[in-house]
Parts: C-alpha cells; sequence; structure tokens
C-alpha cells in the first residue's frame, strides 16, 4: 500500500473557534518527527461538576447554546481541539457543562464523546493518512510500519498501524490475552467494534517505555475504510479507567476517506 496518501482535511475542523480558548494545534511533519505538536486546552481535567478545561474532540466542531438542551439557542461553534473552561453544571438532559470562552459563557452537551477533559496536542501526517488528538502529557515516535503514542512517563501505549486489509494485522488479542468485552463505536464515520481483553497467567513484564509491549489489558479497533486501505488501533494498558485516553484518541480521529470527510448536513453536533 502506498505510504502516502492525499490529505483533504475537514473544512469544520478549520473552523475559528466561536468564543472558545484554544492554542494553535501542532502538525506533525512528513516523516513525522518524534513527539512534534502544540498544546490545546489545559492540563486540568474536569469531571462533570468539577471546574478545569475540557477540549473539543469532534471534528465537525461542537454547539455551545444558551441552555442545556439541543433545542436551546446557539451562541457559537468551536471547532475540534478548541478549550472551553467548565464553570458550571447540571444532570439534566443528560448532563450537560456551562462554559465560558473569550466572549461567549454557555451550554455544552456532557456526552465524552464530543469533548475530553484536559490538554492536548493535534498529530497531523499526511503520510499516515489521519489526524488525531492525544493527551499533552504523552508524546510519539514512528516508523515505517506504525506510530506509537505514549505517556512521557508510563507504560500505556496506542498504536496506530496501516494496512490494505483488517486480516493485514493479524488475530484479535494476542498470546496470553483472552477477550473480556466488546462494544460498537463510530470512528469518524467508521462503525467498527472495540473489542477488550485481559491478560491471563503471570503479569507481563513492563515493557520498555515508547514500545507496544503487552500489559494487563488491551483494546483493539480495527477499521476498513475501503478496498484496499485498513487501520488499526491498539491500545495496551493497565486499569481500566485509562480507557478514557483512547476514547478520546479515536473519537478525535480524521482520515481522508468518504465516510468521514463528507460531513453531515449540519455544520457540528449536537
Amino acid at each position: 500500500m502506498p505510504r502516502r496518501w492525499t490529505y483533504a482535511v475537514v473544512a469544520a475542523i478549520l473552523l475559528t473557534g466561536c468564543g472558545a480558548t484554544s492554542a494553535p494545534t501542532g502538525v506533525a511533519t512528513n516523516p513525522v518527527e518524534q513527539g512534534s505538536g502544540s498544546a490545546v486546552g489545559s492540563a486540568s481535567p474536569s469531571p462533570l461538576g468539577t471546574p478545569g478545561v475540557r477540549t473539543v474532540l469532534s471534528p465537525l466542531g461542537l454547539n455551545i447554546h444558551n441552555a442545556p438542551s439541543v433545542s436551546a439557542t446557539i451562541l457559537g461553534t468551536p471547532a475540534q481541539g478548541a478549550a472551553l473552561t467548565v464553570v458550571d453544571h447540571t444532570d439534566q438532559n443528560g448532563g450537560w457543562y456551562k462554559v465560558q470562552g473569550q466572549t461567549v459563557t454557555g451550554w455544552i452537551t456532557g456526552d465524552p464523546a464530543l469533548t475530553a477533559p484536559g490538554q492536548f496536542l493535534q498529530y497531523q501526517s499526511s503520510d499516515r493518512g489521519f489526524n488525531a488528538l492525544y493527551p499533552q502529557d504523552w508524546t510519539f515516535g514512528a516508523s515505517t510500519t506504525d506510530v506509537i503514542f505514549h505517556p512521557l512517563n508510563g507504560p500505556q501505549t496506542i498504536v496506530e498501524r496501516n494496512g490494505a486489509q483488517t486480516t493485514d494485522f493479524g488475530g484479535a488479542g494476542g498470546i496470553g490475552f483472552v477477550g473480556s468485552g466488546q462494544q460498537t463505536v463510530v470512528v469518524c464515520g467508521v462503525t467498527a467494534n472495540l473489542n477488550q481483553f485481559t491478560h491471563t497467567g503471570p503479569a507481563p513484564a513492563t515493557p520498555t517505555p515508547g514500545t507496544a509491549g503487552p500489559l494487563a489489558l488491551l483494546a483493539q479497533i480495527r477499521l476498513r475504510l475501503d478496498a484496499t486501505h485498513a487501520i488499526a488501533l491498539d491500545f495496551n494498558y493497565s486499569r481500566a479507567a485509562d480507557l478514557d485516553v483512547f476514547g478520546a484518541f479515536y473519537n478525535s480521529m480524521t482520515f481522508p476517506f468518504p465516510q468521514c470527510m463528507h460531513a453531515p448536513a449540519a455544520t457540528a453536533t449536537p
């Protein structure tokens, strides 16, 4: 498979964040340099009800309403990567955050697929053919076969690989792993399964930082983009709570294929 895929950035990503506080996002060069990128968001996490900052994950941007309801008036539409300061919350209508930007204060849905707490960096590479956000205290390393995202301090890894078919990535799980769960996810218009695995027997040895060695838990997504392009995402982690990091990554992911690039009639969600 050719390494270079022509990259067309989603128009909505380039929208100026209306009333949002955001820093310019970094761009990984081609070939990708180790850990390049610029921060967007804030280092402070913000669980529902706790002040902090949330970063927009949705490639189509996210509407800010004047009340905690999807039918309320839209005040602004910050783009993907915009940082919004959380000042209040409510559990009504499924949960909403009251957020403050430079010029707009209003409400955004609490759906964790659309925003995430904390500060993020942007990875973008036409060689690899995808965009994604990853936590500001992580970095990455790239080779001809994969890109490995990992914390500056910690053994977790998100591994991205390209292939012609999903079968190019081998069987599900790995040696010493058994299936522990499955859920359906949508990654920029592509529906796939997120399969979870648990390591059995003796605990695997702690891998060298930045390498995709096994940990206690494993999550995998296989994306079929067309007849000759596929993407594999493997998340090696140790605690169930860490799965939120993987969720923020794949919920922010974009790639230059029709399922992802052809946005719905609405310009933002929800």
